[in-house]
This record gives structure tokens, sequence and C-alpha cells, in this order.
């Protein structure tokens, strides 16, 4: 019983950042290409998220797993900064691993979220790229 105890406290205490979960979708432009996506919004405090996604286009599938920082500039609209891991396949090729650079801005309609976002891909095998999108969240 005791072994089990650490990883129910973990659940207990990470429920509230569950609750406060968000999810959206996203359309946009990777590197000249119409491309689709879906993301999850995790609090993590103080300002801080997690922000994993999937971004699909005719040339490439990206996977990410972003984190970034919110400042508000009022009670309804932030911008963010961020960084996170990116796993790229190209045109079915071999998987490419990279790293995200991130910005964007959001504004809230309660109940939605509705953000667009810079996305540049450093990727390790000469495969960097750039990602514009508009997207809503709920």
């Amino acid at each position: 019983m005791k072994r089990f105890m650490p990883v129910f406290l973990s659940l207990l205490f990470a429920l509230p950042s569950f609750a406060q979960m968000k999810w959206g979708m996203h359309v946009g432009v990777t590197d000249g290409s119409g491309m689709v996506g879906g993301d999850v919004v995790l609090p993590l405090g103080n300002g801080f998220y997690f922000n994993p996604n999937i971004e699909l286009s005719r040339r490439l599938i990206s996977t990410n797993a972003d984190f970034h920082y919110d400042i508000s500039l009022s009670r309804d609209t932030a911008y963010w900064i961020g960084a996170g891991a990116a796993f790229v396949n190209p045109d079915g090729g071999d998987l490419d691993a990279g790293v995200n650079v991130i910005g964007g801005l959001a504004v809230r309609q309660a109940p939605r979220i509705f953000y667009t976002q810079l996305k540049y891909t450093i990727a390790s095998s000469d495969n960097s790229f750039l990602t514009a999108s508009f997207g809503v969240r709920f």
C-alpha cells in the first residue's frame, strides 16, 4: 500500500491543473503549405504552461512538446513566449528531432480563447521552417 501512496498523491495534486486544461484546434501555414493542428494547454503555475500539439500538412507531420510563459496585457488579452521539443516527419521520411521557439497572442471571448502564434522550428537535419497559425481553445 505504501508504494501506491506517492502515485495517489501525485494524481490528487494534479487534478486542479487538469480541471483548468484547455484544448484547441488551429489552421495556418507551415513552410508555404497549408496546415491543420490540435493542441492542449495545461497550466503549470505562475504563468507557465505545457502545450503539447500536433500539426499536419502535405509536406510534414510535426509533434511538439512546448512550454510557454504568459504575460497579461489586460484581463482578456495575453501574449506568450516559449520553446519546446519538436519531432518532425518530413515527406514520410525519417523522424527528425528539433527545437521550437514560439510567440503568440491570445484574446479571451468567454468561453473561447482566440489566438495567433508564430513558431520557428530548428530541426537537426537542415529542415528548419516557420509556422504561422490562428486557432481557438475551449
